[in-house]
């Protein structure tokens, strides 16, 4: 699981994300899926338009768009599924070996 590390307040609230990280960047994501050379079927869950962009280059099989925490309607429209949980992740890969 490659993800970026989030900056919190003292609520514990999200308040923004660590840039000293890359994954906040465009194609970052994309070239890092790349570089690991992976065969088969290959699913992305995110709920940014940095990880719809794995997809969008052919890097990934399928893209899951994460609501739990946030919705993005461009990143909605753009993903072959939504869930909001990572049962709703299982059902869905359940239901389509079937």
């Amino acid at each position: 699981i490659f993800a970026n590390r989030f900056e919190y307040n003292e609520l514990n609230k999200i308040i923004g994300v660590d840039k000293t990280t890359p994954f906040f960047k465009a194609y970052t994501k994309t070239k890092l899926v790349r570089s690991l050379n992976l065969h088969g079927e290959i699913h992305v869950i995110g709920d940014g338009f940095t990880d719809y962009e794995i997809w969008a280059h052919e890097e990934a099989s399928r893209f899951f768009a994460f609501i739990e925490n946030i919705k993005r309607e461009n990143v909605i429209n753009h993903s072959d599924d939504i869930i909001q949980n990572i049962d709703e992740y299982i059902k869905i890969i359940s239901l389509l070996k079937h």
